[in-house]
């Protein structure tokens, strides 16, 4: 269902909730780079991509 907000009090929530949905909340997220040299390249690559759009 593309997942829920934290309030689960918005329009979106109500809409999904028809569907009878079992919500799983999980701690976090976190990433493990297999390559940290080509991590740090393309997360510094991310910021500045972000910027210019912004």
């Amino acid at each position: 269902m593309g997942g829920v907000e934290g309030s689960l009090d918005d329009g979106l929530t109500k809409f999904k909730d028809n569907f009878n949905p079992t919500i799983n909340e999980f701690i976090g997220e976190f990433d493990i780079p297999f390559y940290p040299f080509m991590y740090r390249l393309t997360q510094k690559a991310y910021k500045i991509l972000k910027s210019k759009h912004m």
